[in-house]
């Protein structure tokens, strides 16, 4: 600062700057330091003619400088919602989940994901794998689940999609709905981890991989095929991702190797013996641990997930936009309403085992009812079968007035005699008699125009058939088996008119075919038995 001496008051002036300008100068107002340093009290600034200044400071109108971008401050290290529990794909296009990757667009990236039950620490593993232990996936210590749906994040320094998913065995209505969805994300995935802290490996861990196997070699090995072929894409195979199981203990021992098999043999065998098949993944590897002090050591499961990211024999890396596309295509084709089944005892443990031979349904009687109530029930609809001809008749009047009987064609009613039943079959054709409403239905009852028995007189009923039940169809009452139906009845009619005329027709035949010396069948009044 320059300042020249004023003879009349003696005081300094300030005078503009003349050193060079590369020089630094202070940032503070020089009317400022002379107003403070060299004015005395009570004189304005007015008369010395220059500008005054406002005793107030107005913060409002300063603002602080960002040193790197609003949106990639924003994202980094941050993990964010992909799918919601309803199978709701939240990010809207590939652009937008690329931006929330805060990935490049022409990167190569592979896709790991973690599955377990609820509570094993899923999130708290991928945060210690590939974030070096920073919240990137949010935990809690609280009883309720803090992973709902499928979170995503990125690590630049390995180019993975780290996808976090909501843990098995949790408390949900849509426990079906959650499954298909941990499948989906599956196919997708390059590396899986199955994180389990139990002591012994649980059923519900090959349970998982089993059907997690066959449902990507019957469904979405096919759906994937057809994606590759859309998209023109260069992959190796279609084989499923490899498999790493995370298993760590407290106070037992996990699987080691031994000379005879490896832990990997020990899974595949406990496979075969639970009938699971896991031949629709490319590797499974067992990575166990016991801790017995925390925290969790994770150098051992990070080597091997680093190994199967680095292996490009199977899967190789993609770009972000195809693996978004093939995730949203999966989506879009294994979606809608699905039934929720998790009865832990079905009735079929309690239920008699008994099954209709035309539809296959259950008996839904408790079992051993045979003895109170022999008669076997269901209430699922049956289906007509040609072999057991099951329908069956129901008066239509009787129905509508809230009754269910059941009649059938018969060649004569139960109040005819023999001779005149016989004509009037032969005449009137068969007849339908219901107990309340009486003869309902004559199949030949006028010369011409008669309608069929469904039309007028019956409404049609399929029913089940249970085992050793005897046809009682409908259908099987043809001209022919109707006329079977009355053999009995006309079978005493002719015996009790014909059995005289029959007699002496046979002792007139036997009487030709005897010996000369016998006497005629009618003269033989007594026969003598003679011993010799």
């Amino acid at each position: 600062m320059a300042y020249s001496a004023d003879k009349a008051s003696k005081r300094p002036v300030w005078l503009p700057p003349t050193v060079s300008p590369a020089i630094m100068e202070s940032i503070d107002n020089p009317i400022l330091i002379y107003n403070e340093n060299y004015m005395d009290k009570g004189e304005s600034m007015a008369k010395k003619g220059l500008p005054t200044l406002p005793d107030i400071t107005l913060t409002s109108q300063f603002t602080s400088l960002s040193l790197a971008s609003a949106d990639k401050n924003d994202n980094i290290n941050r993990s964010f919602l992909l799918i919601d529990g309803k199978e709701s794909l939240k990010v809207s296009s590939s652009e937008e989940f690329i931006k929330k990757l805060c990935v490049d667009c022409d990167a190569r990236v592979k896709v790991v994901s973690i599955f377990g039950n609820t509570g094993d620490g899923k999130s708290h593993t991928l945060n210690h794998l590939f974030f070096g232990g920073s919240e990137v996936f949010p935990i809690s210590a609280d009883q309720t689940s803090c992973t709902v749906g499928i979170w995503g994040a990125y690590d630049p320094s390995t180019s993975t999609i780290c996808l976090d998913t909501e843990g098995l065995l949790g408390s949900t209505l849509e426990e079906v709905r959650r499954t298909r969805l941990l499948l989906k994300v599956l196919a997708i995935s390059d590396v899986i981890i199955y994180r389990t802290r139990s002591e012994r490996l649980h059923r519900d861990l090959f349970t998982f991989l089993g059907s997690a196997s066959r449902a990507y070699s019957c469904h979405f090995q096919s759906a994937l095929e057809s994606i590759n072929n859309r998209s023109h894409s260069a992959s190796k195979g279609l084989l499923g991702p490899a498999v790493i199981i995370s298993h760590e203990t407290r106070n037992t021992k996990p699987l080691t190797t031994s000379s005879v098999e490896s832990p990997e043999d020990i899974l595949r065998t406990r496979f075969l013996k639970l009938n699971l098949d896991i031949d629709a993944f490319s590797s499974l590897t067992y990575v166990g641990q016991q801790t017995v002090e925390l925290p969790t050591q994770y150098n051992m499961l990070r080597r091997t997930v680093i190994s199967e990211l680095s292996n490009t024999a199977v899967r190789s890396p993609r770009s972000p936009k195809f693996v978004f596309s093939t995730l949203k295509a999966l989506n879009d084709k294994f979606n809608g309403a699905v039934k929720q089944n998790v009865e832990i005892f079905p009735d079929e443990y309690f239920t008699c085992p008994a099954a209709c031979l035309s539809c296959g349904a259950r008996c839904q009687s408790s079992m051993g009812h045979e003895g109170n109530n022999p008669d076997h029930k269901s209430d699922t609809n049956c289906r007509y079968t040609h072999q057991y001809e099951n329908i069956r008749y129901i008066c239509k009047t009787c129905y509508k007035n809230g009754k269910e009987i059941i009649v059938k064609p018969e060649a004569f009613t139960s109040n005819e005699s023999s001779w005149f039943s016989i004509a009037k079959y032969a005449w009137s054709g068969y007849v339908i008699e219901c107990p309340n409403c009486g003869e309902i239905y004559r199949s030949r009852q006028y010369w011409f125009g008669n309608v069929s028995p469904e039309l007028s007189a019956v409404r049609t009923e399929i029913h089940h058939i249970w085992p050793g039940m005897s046809c009682y169809g409908v259908s099987c009452q043809n001209s022919a088996q109707r006329v079977l139906d009355s053999v009995t009845a006309l079978t005493e009619v002719v015996a009790s008119v014909s059995a005289t005329p029959t007699k002496a027709l046979g002792s007139w035949v036997a009487d030709q075919i005897a010996p000369k010396y016998w006497k005629p069948n009618p003269q033989v009044k007594v026969i003598f038995d003679l011993e010799f």
